[in-house]
Protein backbone atom coordinates (compact mmCIF):
# COMPACT_ATOMS: atom_id res chain seq x y z
CA UNK A 1 0.00 0.00 0.00
CA UNK A 2 1.29 3.42 -1.03
CA UNK A 3 1.64 6.11 1.78
CA UNK A 4 -0.17 8.26 0.26
CA UNK A 5 -3.28 5.83 1.17
CA UNK A 6 -2.67 6.10 4.58
CA UNK A 7 -5.08 8.62 6.48
CA UNK A 8 -3.47 10.39 9.91
CA UNK A 9 -6.34 11.42 12.82
CA UNK A 10 -6.17 14.34 14.33
CA UNK A 11 -3.10 14.08 17.53
CA UNK A 12 -4.42 15.57 21.01
CA UNK A 13 -2.65 15.09 24.99
CA UNK A 14 -3.15 13.53 27.41
CA UNK A 15 -4.97 16.31 29.00
CA UNK A 16 -7.27 16.73 26.15
CA UNK A 17 -7.94 12.73 26.14
CA UNK A 18 -9.09 12.72 30.12
CA UNK A 19 -11.03 15.94 29.44
CA UNK A 20 -12.81 13.70 26.77
CA UNK A 21 -13.55 10.74 28.59
CA UNK A 22 -14.60 12.32 31.26
CA UNK A 23 -17.13 14.12 28.97
CA UNK A 24 -18.34 11.09 27.50
CA UNK A 25 -18.55 9.19 31.07
CA UNK A 26 -20.42 11.81 32.50
CA UNK A 27 -23.06 11.83 29.23
CA UNK A 28 -23.75 8.41 30.34
CA UNK A 29 -24.46 9.02 33.85
CA UNK A 30 -21.55 7.06 35.31
CA UNK A 31 -20.12 10.41 36.78
CA UNK A 32 -21.99 11.85 40.27
CA UNK A 33 -21.20 15.43 41.23
CA UNK A 34 -20.81 16.20 44.51
CA UNK A 35 -21.74 19.50 45.90
CA UNK A 36 -19.09 21.42 47.56
CA UNK A 37 -19.32 22.17 51.32
CA UNK A 38 -17.01 25.73 50.95
CA UNK A 39 -20.41 27.58 50.20
CA UNK A 40 -21.53 26.20 54.07
CA UNK A 41 -21.34 28.99 57.04
CA UNK A 42 -18.77 27.39 59.30
CA UNK A 43 -19.71 27.44 63.13
CA UNK A 44 -18.29 30.00 64.91
CA UNK A 45 -15.16 29.20 67.44
CA UNK A 46 -15.76 29.09 71.04
CA UNK A 47 -14.16 31.87 72.72
CA UNK A 48 -11.14 30.90 74.91
CA UNK A 49 -11.17 31.95 78.29
CA UNK A 50 -8.05 32.42 80.28
CA UNK A 51 -6.93 29.93 82.31
CA UNK A 52 -4.53 30.26 85.63
CA UNK A 53 -1.42 28.71 85.79
CA UNK A 54 -0.46 26.55 89.18
CA UNK A 55 2.81 28.15 88.50
CA UNK A 56 0.81 31.77 89.23
CA UNK A 57 0.55 30.71 92.99
CA UNK A 58 3.83 28.93 93.53
CA UNK A 59 6.82 30.27 95.25
CA UNK A 60 10.13 29.20 95.73
CA UNK A 61 11.41 29.06 99.33
CA UNK A 62 15.32 29.09 100.25
CA UNK A 63 15.69 25.33 100.42
CA UNK A 64 14.58 25.17 96.61
CA UNK A 65 11.36 23.76 97.15
CA UNK A 66 7.67 25.13 95.34
CA UNK A 67 5.18 26.27 97.82
CA UNK A 68 1.83 26.65 97.06
CA UNK A 69 0.44 30.26 98.16
CA UNK A 70 -3.08 29.89 96.82
CA UNK A 71 -5.15 30.30 100.30
CA UNK A 72 -8.13 27.94 98.83
CA UNK A 73 -7.70 25.86 95.38
CA UNK A 74 -10.10 23.92 93.94
CA UNK A 75 -9.17 20.35 92.08
CA UNK A 76 -11.34 18.41 90.24
CA UNK A 77 -12.10 14.93 91.19
CA UNK A 78 -13.18 12.51 88.28
CA UNK A 79 -15.24 9.08 89.72
CA UNK A 80 -15.19 6.41 87.50
CA UNK A 81 -18.08 3.90 88.04
CA UNK A 82 -17.84 0.29 87.67
CA UNK A 83 -20.54 0.09 85.32
CA UNK A 84 -18.92 0.51 81.96
CA UNK A 85 -21.63 2.29 80.03
CA UNK A 86 -21.80 5.12 82.96
CA UNK A 87 -20.04 8.05 82.13
CA UNK A 88 -17.49 9.59 84.22
CA UNK A 89 -18.79 11.89 86.63
CA UNK A 90 -16.94 15.34 88.23
CA UNK A 91 -17.18 16.50 91.46
CA UNK A 92 -15.41 19.41 93.11
CA UNK A 93 -13.41 19.26 95.85
CA UNK A 94 -12.44 22.11 97.88
CA UNK A 95 -9.39 21.59 99.62
CA UNK A 96 -8.62 24.76 102.25
CA UNK A 97 -4.50 25.40 103.11
CA UNK A 98 -4.17 25.53 106.74
CA UNK A 99 -2.45 28.78 108.22
CA UNK A 100 1.14 28.15 109.01
CA UNK A 101 1.95 27.01 112.31
CA UNK A 102 4.18 28.78 114.97
CA UNK A 103 7.28 27.36 115.58
CA UNK A 104 7.85 26.34 118.90
CA UNK A 105 10.54 28.16 121.25
CA UNK A 106 13.70 25.57 121.47
CA UNK A 107 15.29 27.35 124.30
CA UNK A 108 13.17 27.68 127.37
CA UNK A 109 13.31 30.29 129.91
CA UNK A 110 14.61 33.03 127.74
CA UNK A 111 14.89 35.51 130.40
CA UNK A 112 17.66 33.91 132.78
CA UNK A 113 20.75 32.80 130.73
CA UNK A 114 22.74 30.15 130.61
CA UNK A 115 25.41 31.80 133.12
CA UNK A 116 23.30 32.48 135.41
CA UNK A 117 21.94 29.36 135.92
CA UNK A 118 25.27 27.98 136.24
CA UNK A 119 26.02 30.19 138.93
CA UNK A 120 22.67 29.57 140.60
CA UNK A 121 24.16 25.51 140.34
CA UNK A 122 27.28 26.52 141.59
CA UNK A 123 26.19 28.18 144.91
CA UNK A 124 23.75 25.19 145.26
CA UNK A 125 26.77 22.96 144.70
CA UNK A 126 25.27 21.04 141.90
CA UNK A 127 27.09 20.27 138.36
CA UNK A 128 27.31 23.03 135.83
CA UNK A 129 27.40 21.11 132.69
CA UNK A 130 24.97 20.48 130.54
CA UNK A 131 22.16 22.71 128.10
CA UNK A 132 20.29 25.21 129.41
CA UNK A 133 16.95 23.21 129.87
CA UNK A 134 19.21 20.59 131.67
CA UNK A 135 20.05 23.27 134.14
CA UNK A 136 16.88 24.43 134.90
CA UNK A 137 15.55 20.60 135.35
CA UNK A 138 18.88 20.53 137.47
CA UNK A 139 17.62 23.21 140.20
CA UNK A 140 14.01 22.19 139.90
CA UNK A 141 14.55 18.64 140.98
CA UNK A 142 18.35 18.25 141.76
CA UNK A 143 19.17 14.15 141.82
CA UNK A 144 21.78 12.81 144.10
CA UNK A 145 24.21 12.37 141.05
CA UNK A 146 23.91 16.21 140.01
CA UNK A 147 24.59 17.10 144.25
CA UNK A 148 27.73 15.23 143.63
CA UNK A 149 28.99 18.03 141.43
CA UNK A 150 32.35 18.51 143.47
CA UNK A 151 34.52 15.80 143.43
CA UNK A 152 36.78 15.57 146.80
CA UNK A 153 40.47 16.34 146.36
CA UNK A 154 42.47 13.30 146.01
CA UNK A 155 44.78 12.29 148.94
CA UNK A 156 47.85 13.20 147.58
CA UNK A 157 47.54 16.24 146.33
CA UNK A 158 49.94 18.68 146.96
CA UNK A 159 48.20 22.19 146.62
CA UNK A 160 44.39 22.70 147.96
CA UNK A 161 41.82 24.98 146.13
CA UNK A 162 39.42 26.66 148.15
CA UNK A 163 36.13 28.42 146.26
CA UNK A 164 34.08 30.49 148.68
CA UNK A 165 35.45 28.13 151.83
CA UNK A 166 34.61 24.85 150.09
CA UNK A 167 37.54 22.86 148.54
CA UNK A 168 37.76 22.07 145.29
CA UNK A 169 40.12 20.86 142.36
CA UNK A 170 42.20 22.99 140.09
CA UNK A 171 40.22 22.15 137.40
CA UNK A 172 37.10 23.39 138.90
CA UNK A 173 39.03 26.15 140.19
CA UNK A 174 40.52 27.24 137.30
CA UNK A 175 36.81 27.78 135.91
CA UNK A 176 35.52 29.86 138.67
CA UNK A 177 37.82 31.90 138.16
CA UNK A 178 36.89 33.03 134.57
CA UNK A 179 33.22 33.29 135.24
CA UNK A 180 32.92 34.41 138.88
CA UNK A 181 35.76 33.90 140.38
CA UNK A 182 35.99 37.68 141.15
CA UNK A 183 32.87 37.56 142.94
CA UNK A 184 34.46 34.15 144.77
CA UNK A 185 37.87 36.01 145.36
CA UNK A 186 35.64 38.86 147.29
CA UNK A 187 34.21 36.73 149.65
CA UNK A 188 37.67 35.31 150.64
CA UNK A 189 39.21 38.63 150.65
CA UNK A 190 36.28 39.79 153.02
CA UNK A 191 36.82 36.33 155.15
CA UNK A 192 39.97 36.88 155.89
CA UNK A 193 39.64 40.76 157.01
CA UNK A 194 37.17 39.12 159.80
CA UNK A 195 40.02 36.50 160.75
CA UNK A 196 42.43 39.61 160.65
CA UNK A 197 39.85 41.67 162.86
CA UNK A 198 39.44 38.76 164.93
CA UNK A 199 42.84 38.57 165.78
CA UNK A 200 43.44 42.02 165.92
CA UNK A 201 40.70 42.34 169.30
CA UNK A 202 41.68 38.93 170.77
CA UNK A 203 45.88 40.32 170.15
CA UNK A 204 43.94 43.72 172.13
CA UNK A 205 42.74 41.94 174.90
CA UNK A 206 45.78 39.86 175.86
CA UNK A 207 47.71 43.34 175.92
CA UNK A 208 45.06 44.96 178.47
CA UNK A 209 45.45 41.44 180.35
CA UNK A 210 49.15 41.85 180.63
CA UNK A 211 49.19 45.51 181.62
CA UNK A 212 46.55 45.05 184.49
CA UNK A 213 49.39 41.85 185.30
CA UNK A 214 51.99 44.07 185.71
CA UNK A 215 50.05 46.68 187.42
CA UNK A 216 49.74 44.18 189.87
CA UNK A 217 52.97 43.62 190.21
CA UNK A 218 54.52 46.90 191.23
CA UNK A 219 51.70 47.63 193.26
CA UNK A 220 52.90 44.30 195.29
CA UNK A 221 50.20 41.99 196.19
CA UNK A 222 47.43 42.62 199.35
CA UNK A 223 48.76 39.48 201.57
Amino acid sequence: MADDDMEVGPTCTAEELAAQRYEAAKAKGDVLELSSDDDEDEPPAKPQTPRRSRLDDVTFGADGRARDTHAQRKRRQIIISDDENSEEEEEEVVFVTPPPRKKRRSTPAPGVTVAQLKDRCRARGLKVGGTKAELLARLSNPSAEDRAGYRPLKANARTQYFVDGRRVSKSQFDRSQGYGGFAAAMSQHRAAEAQHRAAEAQHRALMAQSRQMERMFRRGFPW
